[in-house]
């Protein structure tokens, strides 16, 4: 019987430390919650306290903002007048120039024209050539008909150079004929051929198509 009952008084004994286990678990975890919810608590504000400071720091800023865009507004009106002025006093100088400069134009102009013209009756007045009298006109005449003359009966002047000599063609030609003459003296000379050889110093001619002569440089 003592050992029957001293195994139910570890029975309970158990059974009542499990239950005081649990009951201290229980509490462990009610205390945690409560812990929680203070520390979310204790939190919201502070956490609150940031957003309702910004909120107004942004007013200010959009609030001190207008007046400086008022100011510039108005700064920018305070121009617009001296703008006008200073366009209308540019455009008054323009049209102050421009006659100025139009009546310039229309001196240098006029003073071009007065040379032109100046010149014009200069070159007017110089003298033409001066008429010929009735003798002078004859003598032209008779000089201008020599000279045709002339022109018609030129003989050119032909020259013949080789080894530092110079030879005259014509009066070679004279020499030629003077030497028919003196060989054939009843024989009229109607044809003349020269040939004309330095290598040999001599001028061979052919007198009328079959008298042959020689003569020397």
């Amino acid at each position: 019987m003592a050992k029957k009952t001293s195994k139910k008084t570890r029975a309970n004994k158990s059974s009542k430390a499990k239950a005081n286990l649990v009951e201290q678990a229980k509490k462990a975890i009610d205390t945690a919650e409560l812990s929680a919810s203070d520390a979310s608590k204790a939190a919201a504000p502070v956490a609150a306290k940031p957003i309702a400071e910004e909120k107004p720091a942004e007013k200010t800023s959009v609030n001190a903002a207008k007046p400086e865009a008022k100011k510039e507004t108005k700064k920018a009106e305070a121009q617009k007048p001296a703008k006008t002025a200073l366009a209308k006093e540019k455009a008054a100088a323009k049209k102050k120039t421009a006659p100025a400069q139009k009546t310039v134009k229309e001196a240098e102009k006029k003073t071009v024209d007065k040379e032109s013209a100046s010149k014009s009756k200069t070159a007017a007045k110089k003298p033409g050539p001066k008429a010929m009298t009735a003798a002078e006109k004859a003598a032209a005449a008779k000089a201008r008909a020599e000279e045709k003359a002339k022109a018609a009966s030129m003989v050119p002047t032909m020259l013949l150079q080789f080894a530092g000599k110079e030879l005259d063609i014509a009066a070679l030609t004279e020499a030629a004929k003077e030497d028919f003459k003196t060989n054939n003296k009843r024989k009229l000379l109607t044809e003349l051929t020269l040939y004309f050889k330095p290598e040999d110093g001599m001028v061979y001619y052919v007198a009328n198509g079959s008298i042959n002569g020689k003569i020397p440089f």
